[in-house]
């Protein structure tokens, strides 16, 4: 019986390569997918960073609007019932 008919060449042999190059295959297209990910998780978090950025610079604008148009500290409620409370004052007519 020649080599290349034993059982083991002829049946576990191709098995055994296949399964080589099959294991070396899929590892490289699980690297690929791993970068594939990463590049992506990578986008995703740049947008956040970026939404973030905006988020914030609009709650500064809201900010300095708000202290814009905030009533002053003389219309406060506090003073306006100060105000209510204290005895009239006369005034002097010419």
């Amino acid at each position: 019986m020649n080599w290349w008919q034993q059982p083991f060449v002829q049946v576990a042999l191709p098995i055994i390569v296949t399964f080589a190059i099959a294991t070396l295959y899929q590892g490289k297209r699980i690297d690929d997918l791993r970068d594939s990910m990463n590049k992506r998780l990578d986008a995703i978090e740049r947008r956040l960073e970026r939404i973030e950025n905006l988020l914030t610079d609009h709650n500064r604008r809201i900010t300095v609007l708000e202290e814009r148009t905030s009533p002053t500290a003389d219309s406060t409620p506090a003073h306006i019932w100060a105000l209510a409370k204290s005895p009239p004052t006369k005034s002097v007519s010419a």
